[in-house]
């Protein structure tokens, strides 16, 4: 890139044409050397990141399996910086309008968002649905049976915890969790509240997962078919995380 030339000056009647003349040409912006041209890239990147949007597109709250809030969950954004964030709670979308006006109040964009359990052989695929309608009818009858899966499924793992010598109840886990979309989560925080066990990776590493003595497996929707209904309210779907 070529150097622009500085406006004209006029010189002033004590100096010489050839002195002015050297001025301008001393005073002229010298060619970066090459380790300055590579280091500019660098320094523009650095700006980048500072002045860059952060987001979160996979949040839960206490509508599913978070650990916080709506309300806290909001807070916490505020206080990182977060421009916009997404919902996407478990099998249920309560947590959705909440969101959205305090998101309003604090300057958050809210992208509304659920996440789907499916099954993919013997494993179970989690996928997102961003920008969905959440209000779709079809779309809340779809993740009610999914919450009904929930609540067929839990009263027989506590049953065969209770064969394992683990005493505890459904209505304790239901009373636990605060709300409709009740999962394997809220059993290992019971679990540990109990002490019979003393973290989550814990409960789910002995109990819990698929191949553990009380493991239940429950009828999920095949991966094409959680797309679609994501798709038909309007919404994108994205693969969760690779595994669970």
């Amino acid at each position: 890139m070529g150097i622009l030339p500085g406006p004209e000056r006029t010189p002033s009647p004590d100096v010489s044409p050839a002195r002015a003349a050297l001025r301008r040409r001393r005073t002229r912006r010298r060619p970066r050397q090459r380790s300055e041209l590579y280091r500019a890239p660098r320094r523009a990147e650095s700006r980048a990141r500072n002045t860059m949007s952060r987001i979160d597109l996979h949040l839960h709250t206490t509508h599913s399996d978070g650990s916080f809030s709506t309300r806290e969950v909001m807070g916490f954004a505020k206080q990182a910086g977060l421009a916009a964030l997404a919902i996407t709670d478990h099998d249920i979308v309560e947590g959705i309008p909440e969101a959205t006006a305090i998101g309003n109040e604090l300057g958050i964009e809210v992208v509304p968002g659920v996440e789907i359990s499916s099954r993919l052989g013997e494993s179970e695929l989690h996928i997102l649905g961003y920008f969905l309608d959440w209000t779709d009818p079809v779309l809340a009858e779809r993740l009610k049976t999914l919450r009904d899966s929930r609540h067929l499924r839990n009263p027989r793992i506590v049953q065969r915890l209770n064969e394992l010598g683990i005493p505890i109840t459904y209505d304790e886990v239901r009373a636990l969790a605060g709300t409709e979309s009740v999962g394997r989560p809220h059993i290992a925080r019971l679990l540990m509240e109990k002490k019979f066990v003393t973290s989550a990776k814990e409960a789910f590493d002995r109990y819990l997962a698929n191949g553990r003595p009380a493991f239940v497996d429950r009828e999920l929707p095949e991966p094409a078919t959680a797309v679609r209904w994501i798709r038909e309210a309007g919404g994108v779907p994205v693969l969760a995380h690779p595994t669970w």
